[in-house]
């Protein structure tokens, strides 16, 4: 599964509108399985038994050995994981457009800038079809996730003056791709988190 980090500090800028930012830890683990089918050669020997006549007329037995060249269909199965990190910076804006003594709806729009980006496993490479392990000098991805496009609704639950609940499902795009230029796919992430996480004023 994928998982989300966050600790947020909060700036009210009037009784409607406030300011969130802070630092936040996500992972995404994903995995990919297929198969492929490919045309492959492959050499058949056949054997034909006969004979031969000799000068005075004896038949000598004989075997004659051909090689057939076919094309055969083969299936093959790839699997590949892989686990990424982000660390980023979010900036909400959070418009509260219902509040009561307890309770409080909000709708938070905001980016995350992405200040790392890490990953381990291995990854399905579209030329050769074949699985690879991640490492320095073998890796299609960028070395930053560039910014993601955040939108949640949240719900605020005051427990007491200095503690409430929070939580917050969340579309989240990153905007660009996380592939270098020079690799033959282009991958953007989706998400659909849900925050569950403690207030405290």
């Amino acid at each position: 599964g994928s998982f989300s980090l966050a600790l947020r500090v909060n700036r009210d800028i009037n009784e409607v509108f406030t300011l969130s930012s802070g630092i936040q830890l996500s992972q995404i683990n994903e995995r990919t399985s297929g198969s492929v089918s490919e045309q492959v050669q492959q050499i058949n020997e056949r054997k034909v038994n006969g004979f031969i006549v000799d000068p005075f007329g004896n038949q000598i037995p004989v075997t004659y050995t051909f090689y057939d060249t076919v094309n055969v269909t083969q299936t093959r199965n790839i699997n590949s994981s892989n686990r990424m990190t982000f660390i980023d910076v979010p900036i909400f804006i959070r418009y509260n457009f219902f509040m009561s003594n307890k309770l409080s709806l909000s709708l938070n729009p905001g980016l995350l800038v992405n200040l790392g980006f890490r990953q381990r496993g291995s990854f399905l490479n579209p030329n050769d079809l074949e699985t690879h392990n991640l490492n320095r000098s073998n890796n299609p991805y960028r070395p930053s996730a560039g910014v993601t496009a955040s939108l949640g609704l949240g719900l605020h639950y005051k427990i007491n003056n200095q503690f409430g609940l929070i939580v917050e499902p969340t579309y989240r795009l990153v905007l660009e791709t996380v592939t270098s230029s020079n690799f033959a796919i282009s991958k953007q992430f989706k998400t659909l988190p849900t925050f569950v996480g403690v207030l405290y004023n």
